[in-house]
C-alpha cells in the first residue's frame, strides 16, 4: 500500500515522487519534467513515478468503465459509487478532478473482514461535511474524508453499491 509506506516494489522516495506528481498532475508530463528539474529527485524516482502514474491512470479508467461504478444524484449532490481495494484517496481525487464527471462526493465500497467498508471523500469540504454523513450511518471522520461499515450478512455482493446508495440517500 503506497500510503502505508510498505509497497513491496517501491521505497518511500519513489512513492513520494509518485504522490507529488499525482497531486499536481495536469494531464501531460510537464509537471514531472518541472519536478525533476527543481527537486533533485534521483532519475529512478522520476522514472518509477511516471510508471506508477501510467499504471494509476489505467486503474482510474478501469474504475470509470466498471459496470459496478454508478453516479447518482442524491439530494442535489452528484455521488460516484465505485468498488476498489486500495488507493481510495488517489482514486477519489482522480474521479472528482474529472470535470466531465462533476462530482460532489465519492463513495469507495470495499469488502474487508466480512464487512462492507464505505469510504467517503469530497473535494468540497466547505460545502459538504462527509464526516457528518458517515456519523448518521454509524461511522465517522472529518469534513473531507470519512467512512462507515455495514456487516456483510446484511448485503449481497451483487447489490453492494445499490445498498450503500440507499443508505446514503437517508443521510446526505
Amino acid at each position: 500500500d503506497l500510503w502505508n509506506k510498505n509497497h513491496p516494489d517501491y521505497n518511500w522516495d519513489i512513492i513520494r515522487a509518485f504522490y507529488l506528481g499525482t497531486r499536481e498532475f495536469k494531464g501531460n508530463y510537464d509537471f514531472w519534467n518541472a519536478m525533476a528539474a527543481s527537486y533533485s529527485f534521483p532519475k529512478e524516482c522520476v522514472e518509477a513515478g511516471n510508471a506508477l502514474l501510467e499504471q494509476f491512470f489505467v486503474t482510474v479508467n478501469d474504475v470509470k468503465n466498471d459496470t459496478r461504478t454508478v453516479i447518482e444524484e442524491i439530494n442535489g449532490k452528484r455521488v460516484c459509487f465505485f468498488r476498489c481495494a486500495s488507493d481510495v484517496s488517489l482514486l477519489s481525487d482522480a474521479l472528482y478532478s474529472d470535470p466531465e464527471l462533476n462530482l460532489d462526493i465519492t463513495a469507495a465500497v470495499m469488502l474487508k473482514d466480512d464487512q462492507w467498508v464505505t469510504s467517503l471523500r469530497t473535494p468540497k469540504p466547505h460545502e459538504i461535511h462527509v464526516g457528518n454523513i458517515a456519523k448518521k450511518l454509524g461511522g465517522g471522520g472529518h469534513k473531507a474524508a470519512a467512512g462507515f461499515r455495514v456487516h456483510k450478512k446484511d448485503i449481497d455482493e451483487t447489490d453492494a453499491i445499490a445498498y450503500i446508495a440507499g443508505l446514503l440517500k437517508t443521510a446526505v
